[in-house]
């Protein structure tokens, strides 16, 4: 969701609202090519990184598993995309105006009537358990909810706070094993995933990874104790009760409309809460040991690690067009022998003595040209992708051509990533 926000008089935040749909309504399509340039410094993410990670793997390089990256082709956005996105997201009944005070009677916002849009569903790529190797230093986990029902989010929020809880007392005040540790509900309700991440030191990566996950368990099999709920009970009045925390209460609300769901304004959120039981927490953890994904450094030994590590490279070998390796490939770029390319109507395949390394058309997200307009990434939804360059191969040219035959134009960028950021080097196909 899209989020603006405004604090002052009366006049200055009405005023604020009344500019902000008139920008709205008229965009400035003339900076687009500055604004470009302004996101890719910024080259931020719409989320903390480690749990950006979670979600890409657990759906790939669609719908919010896109929070991992930052805008890859930022310089191919045309006006004309900006302004039909606007004319549809940016409608009376696709929003929610959140006032602390009324607003005049005669006060109307200046948007077009539009439709409220549903919120996209995004398909996870399996449900299995395993661990995937971060790119940062933290330890994280996620795990699905139980959680579609108003009683039932209140528990999830109840039980995680009490999770986080123990986390700190055990694993900090007691072992000293990190310095923070934190979680993140996200998510559309019916599919909420919850995202532990901690900070660490390697040589105690794997002590704390077992340690949330021990807590995480003890309370799906037994609940919080009653002390837990009644201190949490406590906690959580004094927080909703706050004059202080009305703003972040009136834009859950809002949220919950725009996202189809039941609105719960604070005093049906204590009543709830008041009800909660252990039983209801365990309920809403159901679901944790077969959802659970785990987040481990890159400097950790990961051989026979549980959940285990799970693989992008597909072992299917499309047919088509062969491409054997050229003679200079691996001399200059270390390509090994016996690596060969194929090409067919279903996708391509990079094989070597590692094995086949598969992506189909029918997968792809987008064509990646480095810098230089040779070489190239296929990538796939699910994470995995291929990288080629002509160089490598004989009739090289010819293979790259085939490729650009099967991706449309519109899949097409250039990786503009500084080649230091990228966990990956090297001059060869693995």
């Amino acid at each position: 969701m899209t989020e603006f926000t405004a604090t002052g008089t009366k006049e200055q935040v009405l005023g604020f609202v009344t500019d902000v749909c008139a920008s709205l309504m008229a965009l400035p399509l003339q900076r687009l090519e500055t604004e470009v340039k302004v996101l890719e410094a910024e080259g931020g993410s719409t989320m903390h990184p480690s749990i950006a990670e979670h979600l890409f793997h657990r759906y790939g390089l669609r719908g919010v598993g896109l929070a991992l990256v930052s805008p890859p082709a930022l310089d191919q956005v045309e006006p004309e995309q900006v302004r039909d996105y606007a004319a549809s997201g940016f409608t009376q009944q696709n929003c929610v105006l959140v006032l602390t005070s009324e607003p005049p009677a005669d006060f109307d916002l200046a948007l077009p009537p539009g439709r409220l849009l549903p919120v996209p569903i995004d398909v996870p790529l399996a449900t299995a358990p395993w661990t995937f190797e971060s790119e940062g230093p933290e330890v994280s986990v996620s795990f699905g909810l139980v959680a579609q029902e108003p009683a039932e989010r209140e528990a999830a929020l109840t039980v995680l706070r009490i999770a986080l809880e123990r986390a700190e007392d055990e694993l900090r005040h007691q072992r000293g094993w990190l310095y923070d540790v934190d979680f993140q509900i996200v998510g559309p309700s019916d599919d909420a995933i919850a995202c532990f991440r901690a900070d660490p030191p390697a040589a105690h990566a794997c002590d704390v990874r077992d340690g949330l996950l021990r807590i995480l368990r003890d309370l799906a099999d037994r609940g919080p104790t009653s002390e837990e709920l009644a201190a949490d009970r406590e906690a959580a009045h004094q927080h909703l009760q706050d004059p202080r925390g009305l703003s972040e209460s009136l834009s859950e609300c809002a949220a919950a409309h725009l996202r189809g769901r039941q609105i719960v304004d604070v005093s049906a959120r204590l009543a709830l809460r008041d009800a909660l039981t252990a039983e209801d927490c365990r309920s809403v953890l159901r679901r944790v040991e077969t959802t659970l994904v785990v987040g481990m450094p890159a400097d950790t030994e990961l051989a026979g690690v549980v959940p285990p590590v799970r693989s992008n490279d597909s072992a299917d070998v499309v047919e088509g067009t062969s491409f054997g390796r050229s003679h200079l490939a691996g001399f200059r770029f270390g390509v090994p022998r016996g690596t060969r390319a194929i090409i067919g109507e279903r996708g391509i395949t990079v094989t070597d003595p590692e094995g086949p390394n598969t992506v189909l058309w029918d997968d792809v997200v987008g064509l990646a040209y480095e810098q230089d307009g040779e070489s190239l990434d296929v990538l796939s939804y699910d994470g995995g992708h291929v990288p080629f360059d002509p160089v490598w191969f004989k009739d090289g040219h010819r293979a790259q051509a085939l490729i650009e035959q099967y991706v449309p134009p519109h899949l097409r960028f250039i990786d503009r990533t500084d080649p230091s950021e990228t966990s990956e080097a090297g001059g060869h196909p693995r």
